[in-house]
């Protein structure tokens, strides 16, 4: 185990890091978590101070990166644009329908509007309730033009 202490100048105390700065034998300076004094006769010496040659200036280059090669360069290949397949919708049963049409029995998003006056977020009609209102749909020329409309939309996409 070798001797952890060095000689050197202190030059000042850095709060930020909370660390000395101290200047080596050499002339550059280190960073230093603990010092020691050195007796009364050897606390100043004019020639070590001299030899310093770190400005603050130096403590702050940084060292800029260094490319490594490691190939012949590939060429990348075009990005393939693909539109993103959109889900196509069910037909919207509104309430304007359900009045036309009548509620259906045994259908939780019915019996929600019959109650409270508006639809339930989430709670899809019943496939047999969304079945009769496509029938009753066709039956009229309205209805028989929604169901155009939305077939051509569901087509399209």
């Amino acid at each position: 185990m070798g001797p952890r202490m060095k000689p050197g100048v202190f030059v000042g105390y850095h709060l930020s890091s909370n660390s000395y700065r101290v200047a080596t034998a050499d002339g550059f300076i280190q960073k230093s978590r603990a010092l020691q004094s050195r007796p009364q006769e050897d606390r100043w010496d004019a020639e070590a101070i001299k030899n310093i040659v770190s400005t603050p200036w130096s403590l702050r280059i940084q060292a800029g990166g260094q490319r490594a090669e490691v190939g012949p360069r590939v060429t990348p290949q075009p990005a393939v644009e693909r539109e993103p397949v959109p889900m196509p919708r069910r037909l919207k049963i509104t309430q304007k329908v359900l009045k036309d049409h009548g509620y259906t029995e045994n259908c939780e998003q019915c019996t929600h509007i019959q109650s409270f006056g508006e639809g339930k977020p989430g709670l899809p009609h019943s496939e047999p309730c969304r079945k009769r209102i496509m029938e009753a749909l066709a039956k009229t020329p309205e209805g028989t033009a929604k169901l155009n409309k939305h077939e051509q939309r569901s087509i399209a996409h």
